[in-house]
């Protein structure tokens, strides 16, 4: 298991920041409220930042096969 991510720094623009680590199923659930969550921070921008890590060696084949599935939800999440 590797070890929980640093706490996040405070950021001088205003914004809270937390980070998490949450399951497969916890974004699961996520997903399903996160209308409620949007509705519930008003005029507030929420801003969500993903950070995918996977465990051990990765193939490349498997590299390739993430990465064509996350790019159906955007390009920007690449494993290199």
């Amino acid at each position: 298991v590797p070890p929980p991510p640093p706490p996040a720094k405070p950021q001088a623009s205003g914004y809270k920041t937390d980070l998490v680590k949450i399951e497969p199923n916890e974004l699961q659930d996520l997903n399903d409220i996160l209308g409620d969550i949007r509705n519930a921070a008003g005029s507030h921008d929420l801003i969500f930042l993903i950070q995918l890590q996977i465990e051990g060696k990765i193939p490349i084949e498997v590299k390739e096969k993430l990465n064509q599935l996350l790019a159906k939800v955007s390009d920007q999440i690449i494993f290199q």
